[in-house]
């Protein structure tokens, strides 16, 4: 008898025909026939169906098509270049969606999987290329996507709230816009990539999503659109580590006081920092400047106050706006090339930590802009590298008594009124020029003349007969390298890796390890015969030595 049941079972489901069939718990569906005489023919054994395969002809899925099939496990809507209409939301309530795989682009007035809570592995096939709006909020249960290749849009709040999901968000290359929330609380997603394919990037669209640590957003010639919303695309997010790939647009900056960011790193693609783009990011703590960046913007770095490695503004910038790195309070170092033309008001202001500051050498004059307070406002400086001519109306070291040590480089013609003006603190001005730059009557006002002034031997006459720098009464010698390097003192081992050693016959008073363009590295004021040099890179620098019969300087190179 039971054999007699299961070949009539069998039968009628081959009696309807192609538009169903029921096999081992998985009922499969090959076209809307299966919906139209009996809408849900297979309604009795629901208990048994464990899997859901949708066909590729099949267009629509009537309203609570599948309502309470408790036990189904996986969902199959099969690839195809039709769309899939659902005509009501409750098409998969109540059901135990564990996996689902997404063949085609799908419609509906309401998400048949918003909320769904079951819903865990979600594979998106390669025919489709859009995620529509609502299409998964709130499915907290999903842990996992595997995007398909053929996706253009990712709709408005498409993942809104899907807080489990632990993988990767990796957005595939081909997405060109990314709607408003649609990742927006993806709480468990550790990282992001964003492909060069993306144009733009709604609001809030990965705000809250509090356990990135790592987002990349990919190298690219176009820029990308964050849009107009009044909050910033990743709002209480979690960046960690941020690559930035290209040039982005925005009324408010993605990056807006987020104290998350940690690490930036800026791609060679990348032409100008816009305004305010990473202002109050005060976890902030290094910057990798990219080679092809023209432009920082106004306030683009402002309070970024945790940034403690150099800030080695890189060739080819050409402008640093108002601002731009103003509270930057840990910063140590700071490197300006030849290539940039002019440093707004206040620029790097409040950097109250900078020991070493750069002014590379260059023939074209450095505009500080008209500015009422100094570019370096309340900063601290110590040594200063100068080496091309200067501009401004307000000079941006005025009444700085944190400015210890200057070095003037060859290019250097000329130095205005007031440029040091009430730099009390100035204990030794190096020359590096032959020719005196000219100077005026108070270019140095409150500057001692005692200090000692270390200009090439062979021209400290010229100073001394120069206008205002003969107020100057302790001008010492050799200074340049090439006179220097007959001095008998005894560096070795040079090329050296770790420790250098150094014998004279006067007592040495200090050694400083400075970079070729003066920026002063390493100091030591208790010599004892050696100074560790392990800390610096591979390359050729200075030594100072201070004894004395006065100071030396010799080349050394690190291995």
């Amino acid at each position: 008898m039971t054999a007699i049941l299961l070949c009539f079972c069998a039968f009628t489901n081959k009696a309807v025909g192609q538009s169903w069939s029921l096999n081992n718990g998985t009922l499969n569906i090959n076209d809307n026939s299966a919906f139209s005489s009996n809408p849900y023919p297979w309604s009795d054994r629901l208990g048994e169906i464990t899997t859901l395969n949708i066909g590729s002809e099949v267009t629509s899925i009537p309203a609570i098509a599948f309502w309470s099939y408790s036990n189904l496990q996986n969902i199959i809507i099969e690839d195809g270049s039709n769309t899939l209409n659902f005509e009501n939301g409750a098409s998969f309530a109540y059901c135990s969606i564990g996996n689902f795989y997404l063949g085609r682009n799908i419609s509906y007035s309401n998400s048949p999987f918003y909320y769904n809570t079951i819903i865990t592995l979600l594979t998106i096939g390669n025919q489709v290329t859009s995620i529509s709006a609502n299409c998964f909020s709130f499915c907290t249960g999903l842990t996992s996507i595997i995007f398909g290749s053929g996706l253009t849009s990712i709709g408005d709040s498409a993942f809104d709230g899907c807080k489990n999901i632990t993988n990767a968000l990796n957005i595939p290359a081909g997405v060109k816009t990314i709607g408003n929330y649609a990742f927006s609380g993806c709480e468990s997603a550790s990282s992001l990539f964003i492909p060069n394919s993306v144009n733009s990037i709604g609001v809030d669209a990965f705000s809250y999503c509090v356990n990135l640590q790592n987002v990349t957003i990919e190298d690219g010639s176009n820029t990308l659109d964050f849009g107009n919303g009044a909050s910033p695309t990743f709002e209480a997010s979690s960046i960690g580590s941020l690559y930035l790939g290209r040039n982005i647009s925005y009324s408010n900056s993605p990056f807006y006081n987020n104290p998350l960011v940690t690490s930036l790193t800026i791609g060679n693609r990348v032409t100008s920092i816009s305004a305010n783009c990473f202002i109050f990011c005060t976890g902030l703590t290094s910057i990798i400047f990219g080679s092809g960046l023209t432009s920082i913007e106004d306030s683009a770095f402002d309070d970024c106050k945790n940034i403690t490695n150099a800030l080695n503004i890189p060739a080819g910038v050409k402008t640093i706006g108002n601002y731009a790195f103003v509270g930057c309070e840990s910063a140590t170092s700071l490197f300006i090339p030849n290539s940039v033309n002019s440093i707004g008001v206040d620029a790097f202001s409040y950097c109250v930590n900078l020991q070493n500051i750069t002014i590379e050498d260059g023939s074209n004059t450095l505009d500080f802009g008209n500015g009422a307070s100094p570019t370096f406002e309340a900063s601290s400086i110590g040594s200063l590298y100068l080496g091309r001519n200067i501009s401004y109306s307000n000079s941006p070291f005025y009444n700085n008594p944190s400015v210890t040590s200057l070095t003037i480089g060859k290019y250097v013609s000329s130095i205005p009124n007031e440029t040091f003006f009430n730099c009390n603190g100035l204990a030794q001005i190096t020359s590096n020029d032959t020719t005196p730059p000219t100077i005026y009557s108070n270019t140095f006002y409150n500057v001692s003349k005692s200090i000692p002034i270390h200009v090439p031997c062979n021209n400290v006459a010229d100073y001394q007969k120069a206008p205002y720098w003969g107020l100057f009464t302790n001008y010492q010698c050799p200074t340049t390298v090439n006179e220097i390097e007959k001095i008998e003192n005894k560096i070795y081992p040079n090329p050296v890796k770790d420790e250098l050693f150094i014998n004279s016959e006067s007592p040495i008073k200090k050694v400083e390890i400075c970079s070729l363009a003066g920026a002063l590295l390493l100091s030591n004021n208790s010599f004892n015969g050696k100074i560790s040099v392990s800390s610096l890179l591979k390359g050729v620098y200075l030594i100072k030595v201070y004894t004395d019969n006065g100071l030396t300087i010799s080349k050394i190179v690190k291995e």
